[in-house]
């Protein structure tokens, strides 16, 4: 079996890995989210709760913060 066949089922593995929210975490300490509730969801792991800093660049979601 050639290696390349193989790279589908790999790519398909390792996004089964990957966190449910879709975080940046951004050099500055900020974060983005595509959605609130993705920013929500990511802060309630730590037991923290959101703080909305505005929105991304070109509307592209928010930028947030979890503080206690």
């Amino acid at each position: 079996m050639k290696p390349l066949a193989l790279l589908p089922l790999v790519l398909a593995l390792a996004a089964c890995g990957t966190d449910s929210t879709s975080v940046i975490k951004m050099p500055n300490g900020e974060m983005r989210s595509t959605s609130y509730n993705d920013a929500k969801l990511y802060c309630d792991k730590t037991g923290q709760s959101v703080k909305n800093l505005g929105l991304a660049p070109a509307q592209t979601g928010i930028r947030f913060r979890c503080e206690n």
